[in-house]
């Protein structure tokens, strides 16, 4: 039987532990996390509601009626899912995942493989965490200051409401 020597092994060992490290950041990057409960309301019209915060403060967002999500984009490396659904004594619990984007997945690869997976890692914990600050910080405390109906002062300017959705007036 052929002995390896201890070098080897210990290369193998790291590589297997970063790699892993990497599996778990994956695994993390789609967890969901409450963030709070809004009042009792209709989901679309909250989903509606938070597109129009996000745009006011001029983030992407991306409303799925079906899944009673809305995704926020801050750029193309860091994004967050909002999911909406009912909560068990009433009203709209909110939900939120934070995502790595399109862009930072490529330069983790890169990273990855040309730093055979330390930098990989590194990188994909800098991105987690400035997309988990993301959502933390500025998205899930703006859903909640803004309930339903209620918009930042400057926006009601800018508004007509038809019901309690929020329509914005041309110039």
């Amino acid at each position: 039987m052929p002995v390896f020597p201890a070098e080897l092994c210990l290369c193998i060992g790291t590589l297997v532990l970063l790699f892993s490290l990497l599996t778990i950041l994956i695994y993390y990057d789609g967890r969901k996390f409450r963030a709070g409960i809004l009042p009792e309301a209709d989901i679309n019209q909250a989903l509606h509601q938070i597109a129009f915060l996000m745009h006011y403060k001029k983030w992407k967002a991306q409303v799925f009626h079906s899944r009673g999500k809305i995704r926020i984009d801050k750029n193309s490396n860091v994004s967050v899912d909002v999911y909406l659904k009912r909560a068990p004594r009433g009203g709209i619990e909110v939900l939120y995942s934070t995502n790595i984007g399109t862009m930072a997945w490529a330069i983790i690869v890169v990273a990855s493989i040309c730093t055979v997976f330390i930098g990989g890692v590194i990188m994909a914990i800098y991105i987690h965490g400035r997309s988990r600050d993301f959502a933390r910080k500025k998205v899930i405390p703006m859903i909640m200051a803004y309930p339903l109906g209620r918009l930042p002062p400057d926006y009601q300017k800018r508004v007509k409401f038809v019901g309690s959705l929020p329509i914005p007036i041309p110039k």
